[in-house]
C-alpha cells in the first residue's frame, strides 16, 4: 500500500527537537521515502528565489526529492506566467513537482463580500481550471501529482478562513457533489 503523510512538519508546528539534530531525517528511516519541501505562494518570484536557493542546498545533501507548490489560488490568481516561471525555475533543478492542497477561491481579495455562486463566478471559475490544468499538462513530464484541499463545495477550510463564516466555493463539485462546469474543464483535454 502507498501512503503520502503530507506535511508532516508544518512552520508553525514543528516539536523543537526537530531542529536539534542534523544527523537523522525520514530517509534514515526509509531510505526509499521521497521527500517533497511543499509551500504555499511558491510561485511568488521573490519567495519563489528564496526556496529555489533552499531546494539546491537540500538536494546537494540528497534531503529532497521534489517541490510541492500548495495551490490556494483563486479565479484570477495566479497569472500563466507565474505559474510557468515557477515551474521552470523548480523543474530545472531536476525534482519531481506536485501541485498540492488545490483549491481555487471565488474570491479574489481577503476582504471581499460574501457573494452567491452566479453563473458568472462559475465561467470564471472554469476559466481559472482551465487555464492552471492547461499549464499542468503543460509541465506534464515533470508534474508527478495534483492533489485537491478538498472534494466539494460543502465543507471547506475556505469557509473560514481569510474570512470567519463567509461561504466559498473552490472545488469541481457543488455542496450537493454535482460537478460544476469547471469540472468538465478540467477533464476535457
Amino acid at each position: 500500500m502507498k501512503v503520502r503523510g503530507h506535511t508532516l512538519c508544518w512552520h508553525n508546528q514543528v516539536p523543537s527537537w526537530i531542529f536539534k539534530d542534523g544527523t537523522a531525517a525520514a530517509k534514515a528511516a526509509d531510505p526509499d521515502a521521497r521527500l517533497f519541501y511543499n509551500d504555499y505562494t511558491a510561485i511568488d518570484p521573490a519567495k519563489r528565489d528564496k526556496i529555489y536557493d533552499l531546494l539546491v542546498k537540500l538536494k546537494d545533501q540528497n534531503l529532497v526529492d521534489g517541490m510541492g507548490l500548495q495551490g490556494h489560488w483563486n479565479i484570477s490568481y495566479p497569472s500563466s506566467s507565474l505559474i510557468d516561471d515557477a515551474f521552470n525555475k523548480y523543474k530545472s533543478l531536476g525534482l519531481e513537482l506536485q501541485v498540492t492542497e488545490l483549491d481555487v477561491s471565488v474570491y479574489t481579495s481577503n476582504s471581499s463580500p460574501e457573494s452567491k455562486y452566479t453563473d458568472n463566478i462559475a465561467q470564471q471559475q472554469t476559466i481559472a481550471y482551465g487555464r492552471y490544468f492547461l499549464a499542468f499538462r503543460t509541465f506534464r513530464e515533470a508534474i508527478t501529482g495534483i492533489t485537491f484541499w478538498g472534494l466539494a463545495d460543502d465543507y471547506t477550510w475556505l469557509d473560514n478562513f481569510p474570512v470567519a463564516g463567509r461561504k466559498n466555493y473552490p472545488f469541481l463539485f457543488n455542496v450537493n457533489y454535482e460537478p460544476k462546469k469547471a469540472y468538465f474543464e478540467v477533464i476535457n483535454f
